[in-house]
C-alpha cells in the first residue's frame, strides 16, 4: 500500500461483477460482453442514487438511441 492507494476498491467491483454474471445472467457471449460491462458500470456508478433518479438518468441517456434486433444479434 502506498498512502491512500489500495486495490480493495477494484477487487470489490470485479467480485461484484463476477457474482452478478454468475447469479443473474448465468452466461455471457463474448460479442455482448461490452454491453454487460456498460450496464454494470452504470449500475455501479449510480448505486448510491435512489431508484427513481437512476431510472430517470437511464431514460434520459437512451433518448434518441435505438438498436435493431438484427444489430443486437450481429447478423
Amino acid at each position: 500500500m502506498r498512502g491512500d492507494v489500495t486495490t480493495n476498491g477494484i477487487e470489490g467491483v470485479f467480485s461484484h461483477f463476477r457474482r452478478t454474471m454468475v447469479g443473474t445472467y448465468h452466461k455471457c457471449d463474448v460479442a455482448h460482453l461490452d454491453r454487460y460491462l456498460q450496464m454494470f458500470a452504470f449500475r455501479w456508478n449510480t448505486r448510491k442514487d435512489g431508484e427513481a433518479p437512476r431510472m430517470n438518468r437511464l431514460l434520459v441517456g437512451t433518448q434518441g438511441r435505438n438498436i435493431t434486433y438484427k444489430a443486437l444479434i450481429g447478423k
